[in-house]
């Protein structure tokens, strides 16, 4: 005699309701995930976008021009550059576990290394330098030196005086940060949006997905920022990077 459970099903029956649930569940997960990140790229590109627009308020807010202070630690945000975000929660990835706190330096001056990074630091890099070398447009960025009217000194800060063609000339991107065995300035599986690509903000304010390989790539030549990458990678998307001198080569 088949024992049936109290709601009438067999033992049989129940086992392969719960592997079709089981596979099912198998199924959707992936799609989930996938929707999941898209939302989170969507997010993450609006949040950009509000960061891009206080650059924009505190270059007009200064004779300079400059997009964004000085940090005095890499390439991150100043402190000063808070009083420009109504939202301190627009400096956070949706898709890491990121965090700030209010108004720590430490916080502002550092991106964390990943999603999963325990340590407080927000989740994007500004790009507001351009690295000495010669571009493929042709452009040539001169070593730096001082001058008058930047926060360090230094020539090289991106700012409507310097920057002749904004919605070409990144601003701000994915926090990139090569440790754990993973490539500085390239998407990695533990950047906030994996090995996909990576979000991209331009000093005229709007955000474009760079999906990984040459768009990339294109992004760092066109904001003449020298991402320093291996040669290996340079090669395999078109480009000849010779020292500090970059050409397409198809």
């Amino acid at each position: 005699m088949r024992r049936r459970s109290q709601l009438g099903f067999t033992l049989v029956e129940l086992l392969v309701v719960i592997g079709i649930i089981a596979l099912l569940i198998a199924i959707l997960l992936p799609a989930l995930r996938k929707a999941k990140e898209s939302a989170n790229r969507i997010k993450c590109a609006a949040n950009l976008r509000q960061i891009c627009t206080a650059a924009a308020m505190y270059a007009g807010d200064h004779k300079s021009g400059l997009y964004m202070p000085f940090a005095g630690v890499g390439d991150d945000f100043s402190p000063y550059f808070r009083k420009y975000l109504t939202n301190i929660n627009v400096l956070i990835c949706p898709s890491t576990n990121n965090f700030v706190r209010g108004n720590v330096p430490a916080d502002l001056t550092r991106a964390a290394r990943g999603p999963n990074d325990p340590n407080a630091g927000h989740s994007y890099e500004g790009r507001q330098r351009m690295w000495t070398g010669t571009y493929p447009d042709g452009k040539v960025i001169p070593p730096e030196a001082k001058r008058a009217g930047y926060p360090d000194g230094f020539n090289n800060w991106k700012s409507t005086r310097t920057v002749r063609r904004p919605s070409e000339v990144f601003l701000v991107t994915d926090a990139d940060e090569g440790d754990g065995g993973r490539i500085n300035n390239w998407p990695d599986k533990g950047d906030n949006h994996g090995d996909a690509g990576i979000n991209v903000g331009y000093c005229d304010g709007h955000v474009e997905w760079a999906p990984m390989g040459r768009a990339v790539l294109e992004a760092f030549m066109k904001g003449y920022y020298n991402p320093n990458i291996p040669n290996a990678i340079y090669t395999k998307y078109g480009l000849s990077a010779n020292g500090t001198t970059f050409k397409w080569i198809r």
